[in-house]
């Protein structure tokens, strides 16, 4: 069930951001934002055996072609998976992958429909920035914090790199530049504090 909701949301962040509602686009942001979504932490992640970068090399031999658009990694009972999705000019594949075996665990296809422009649209996407490289830049830019969620999408005509990464204290939203590297946003929140959090909210020109 979260896996669904958060390709829902994935998916309305795209129609948000290609339809050209900056600023539509950014109160959802900024609203989902007012709170940490991980529940886990670095040293959480640090258990893991596969790398995210890893994982999605793996959801992409699956599917055998695409671009993977949309990774996290949660915990599923006393187990880390993650959770993939890859993109064609046809179809959706979403992956689920044991974070310690590398085992695909689930797998869907949906093909897209001549309505889904927006889907397609990404999945002719051409980041200079590949994900390997965004990791290597954001753990080097914040030592002590891991990558939890990556999704990549449009907002208006600049395709951009929506990242989640956290400490053992806290976890930062950022807004990467998929072709530059640099980020754009970023706001720090405190986990596991819903009354006495403390929120650090910046933006870069």
């Amino acid at each position: 069930f979260k896996s669904e909701v958060f390709h829902m949301l994935r998916k309305k962040a795209i129609v948000l951001g290609m339809s050209g509602l900056v600023v539509a686009a950014g109160v959802v942001f900024l609203v989902k934002a007012a709170q940490a979504d991980s529940d886990l932490s670095a040293s959480d992640i640090s258990k893991a055996k596969i790398s995210l970068v890893k994982a999605s090399e793996l959801a992409l031999k699956e599917a055998q072609s695409g671009k993977v658009v949309a990774i996290d990694i949660d915990d599923e009972g006393s187990s880390l998976r993650y959770d993939v999705t890859v993109l064609t000019d046809k179809a959706e594949k979403d992956y689920t992958i044991d974070a310690n075996s590398g085992e695909v665990l689930r797998s869907s296809n949906e093909k897209l429909s001549s309505t889904d422009t927006e889907e397609k649209e990404l999945a002719k996407a051409s980041p200079k920035i590949s994900l390997s490289e965004l990791q290597t830049s954001l753990t080097k830019k914040y030592s002590g914090y891991k990558v939890v969620n990556v999704d990549l999408e449009y907002k208006g005509t600049k395709l951009v790199y929506d990242v989640e990464l956290v400490s053992d204290s806290k976890e930062i939203k950022a807004v990467v530049d998929a072709n530059t590297g640099k980020v754009t946003k970023e706001q720090t929140v405190s986990l596991n504090q819903d009354d006495d959090r403390h929120d650090e909210d910046h933006d870069e020109d």
